[in-house]
């Protein structure tokens, strides 16, 4: 983003965010650069974005939502939160790929993430990538929550689309168990 000097202006280099996916924003938002001061400057365009991400998320914007979320991400690339929220809305909208992108970030930096591990299974279930889904599913089950009714069913169900009968319908003998 165009952090303008010193970020005196937060309004402008909120507006001005989407130029910094132009320029090069590691420039502009490094620490490297004696020009910005990031500090708190930087956490008050970040405050800035989500005030406005609530008021678009009530006025049912969600297309500006996922911008703003893009925005945060040049200012915050690894930010597990924002990456997570973005997959989630662009569930919503149903932009599977980008969807599975943006979990498929946060099981980069952290590959135990439950929710992240659940949304990007269910986004690869919809996107017709079953084996993913079933391999995100079955991941969760060994590694993260095995005692989980509602895993084994939705995995149950991917099996079922894969035409795997025998093992969706342990998967949900499993699923009345828990």
């Amino acid at each position: 983003a165009l952090i303008f000097r010193k970020l005196k202006m937060i309004d402008s280099a909120t507006v001005n965010l989407d130029s910094a996916k132009f320029y090069n924003h590691q420039l502009a938002i490094s620490e490297n650069n004696p020009d910005v001061n990031l500090g708190s400057g930087l956490q008050k365009v970040e405050h800035v974005i989500l005030k406005r991400i609530d008021s678009l998320i009530e006025l049912k914007k969600f297309e500006e939502v996922e911008t703003s979320y893009e925005n945060l991400l040049v200012l915050s690339p690894s930010n597990i939160s924002y990456l997570t929220e973005k997959g989630k809305i662009e569930s919503s909208l149903q932009k599977w790929e980008k969807a599975i992108h943006s979990f498929t970030k946060v099981l980069s930096i952290e590959p135990n993430n439950k929710g992240a591990r659940l949304n990007r299974a269910y986004a690869f279930s919809i996107a017709k990538k079953i084996n993913e889904s079933i391999e995100d599913y079955t991941f969760v089950i060994n590694h993260i929550e095995k005692e989980n009714g509602k895993i084994y069913y939705f995995r149950a169900l991917a099996f079922f689309q894969n035409k795997q009968t025998d093992l969706a319908c342990n998967d949900i003998k499993s699923a009345v168990k828990f």
